[in-house]
């Protein structure tokens, strides 16, 4: 076609040209010749020029290439169908395909050969190249059906017999399809070809089995089967931790129970959030570590918290006796951490206010001591770090 690669005549003053054939117009192959005439702006002191040259074109490539199919001996021949590669400037040519084949026809193969249809006879502008395709004959039909266990657990395995018939020799291929995509591939004992994998993700899936055939038998696809593969659950476990009164609470840490498939952390979005109602200056006991999952996601998994325990003891004081001194007073004595501060404390029961009655340091070997007057019948103390 030409363009203004080829239209691009130029004069020494200002002036128009016009071409012949003009641009845009698609020339065949061969020499084709080219007219510019030069009309100059200045028709007083100038003259129009005319000039004329050659243009080659060449034949383009068309390639056209039938389709090869199959089918069973006894039926009639498929549509056959093919593909054109090649065509320029919109020229009408289309293809026909066609095979010597008949229903009679023995089991083998044959050609399936290609026809252009050129109405403008158009191909004199090409180089034509015809591919032809072959029809493959099989002498024996085949079915194939296909059984599954739905729905599947992630990660559980997922058992897909494909049964072909007439059964075919042992080791003949059957591909595994999930929608278009094929994902499996196994071969037949018994015409059964079995399969057992758990690497599908979550999802619902159209599965078929599709036979490949042979020389002699005919390839075919089982009927879609309808699989589900549901999330698997992972626990979300909170580490039981340990504290003492008065100290900062631990950082809490938590794993994962469950991963299946090799799949590790990083197949999951976002962190665990650990929480307990105990703060530093709880008294000594058991508290809850919960787990809140709610910024988890992951595709092909659910999560179950499971709490942890954190276990808060006394602050490291332990009561090693008391003396009565036979004049008023009582000395209590403790064991302690090395070099640390206490509050020495008292109260007439457990469940009354506790009443501070000194500040100690515990000396190198962690013990301290305190002397206060008897005022009352029964008194307990206690030392807790501030």
């Amino acid at each position: 076609m030409l363009t203004t690669n080829q239209l691009n005549a130029s004069a020494n003053v200002a002036g128009s040209f016009v071409y012949s054939p003009t641009n845009g117009t698609a020339l065949n192959t061969g020499t084709n010749p080219l007219t510019v005439v030069f009309t100059p702006s200045d028709t007083v002191d100038y003259t129009g020029v005319t000039n004329n040259v050659s243009v080659v074109v060449q034949p383009a490539l068309l390639t056209v290439t039938a389709a090869s199919t199959n089918r069973v001996y006894g039926q009639t021949n498929p549509i056959f169908t093919g593909t054109i590669v090649g065509v320029t400037n919109s020229d009408n040519i289309t293809a026909t395909y066609s095979s010597s084949a008949t229903s009679a026809s023995a089991a083998g193969t044959y050609s399936i050969t290609p026809s252009l249809v050129d109405p403008a006879n158009r191909q004199t502008n090409y180089t034509v190249n015809l591919v032809n395709g072959t029809l493959t004959v099989f002498g024996n039909a085949t079915t194939t059906a296909l059984t599954s266990t739905t729905p599947v657990i992630y990660g559980c395995p997922l058992s897909l017999i494909a049964s072909v018939s007439p059964a075919p020799p042992d080791g003949e291929t059957v591909v595994f399809y999930a929608g278009t995509i094929p994902f499996m591939t196994n071969t037949t004992v018994g015409g059964l070809a079995h399969l057992t994998f758990s690497s599908l993700p979550v999802g619902s899936y159209s599965i078929t089995a599709s036979y490949t055939g042979d020389a002699t038998r005919a390839p075919s696809t089982s009927a879609a089967v309808s699989q589900t593969v549901t999330p698997a659950t992972l626990a979300v476990v909170a580490s039981n931790t340990n504290s003492v009164t008065g100290e900062p609470l631990p950082t809490f840490s938590y794993s994962f129970v469950g991963l299946v498939n090799g799949d590790t952390a990083a197949a999951l979005t976002g962190e665990p959030v650990l929480s307990t109602p105990a703060t530093n200056s709880s008294l000594p006991g058991l508290y809850p570590i919960t787990v809140s999952v709610t910024s988890l996601s992951a595709a092909n998994y659910t999560f179950s918290p499971v709490n942890g325990l954190l276990d808060i003891t006394a602050s490291g004081s332990v009561f090693i006796g008391i003396v009565n001194n036979g004049d008023g007073t009582v000395t209590i004595g403790f064991q302690g951490i090395p070099n640390a501060t206490y509050i020495v404390q008292t109260s007439t029961s457990l469940t009354s206010a506790w009443l501070n009655l000194s500040t100690n340091v515990a000396a190198a070997n962690g013990t301290f001591s305190n002397t206060n007057v008897i005022t009352v019948p029964a008194r307990y103390f206690r030392a807790i770090q501030p």
